[in-house]
């Protein structure tokens, strides 16, 4: 967070467009941060109410990332077919790669949505047979 108000302050003052990137570089940093924090506060044993409430919270963008690459993904599964078959334009240079990066990016997705509000370590995961 301290990069991105620096790099801000650095860009008014001083017309730099390095600034402009380090300040891009920092917000991607935070999201991952955010991403992680989420996931380490509903990793708690014994979690309090704010932290439980916290951790959902911080659960919810990235729900919204996942959907948000579910709902891109989908769109160049149905893209590609249908500029390939049923337009049949002949300007279209794209191929099947990216139905591949489609389906890529929907089981990207389909992964956060799924970690977004699940704990990742259990309690149970700790207890052993010993037999």
């Amino acid at each position: 967070m301290a990069g991105m108000v620096l790099s801000v302050l650095c860009l008014r003052f001083t017309h730099y467009d390095v600034f402009f990137l380090t300040f891009i570089v920092a917000f991607l940093f935070s999201i991952l941060y955010w991403v992680d924090f989420g996931s380490a506060l509903r990793d708690l044993e014994n979690p309090r109410m704010w932290q439980r409430v916290l951790g959902f919270v911080f659960g919810v963008p990235q729900a919204l990332l996942g959907l948000t690459s579910i709902a891109i993904g989908l769109a160049m599964v149905v893209w590609v077919p249908y500029r390939i078959f049923v337009e049949g334009a002949s300007d279209y240079a794209g191929g099947f790669g990216a139905l591949g990066l489609g389906l890529g990016l929907m089981s990207f997705g389909a992964f956060w949505v799924a970690l977004a509000f699940r704990r990742s370590h259990t309690p149970e995961d700790d207890e052993t047979d010993p037999g």
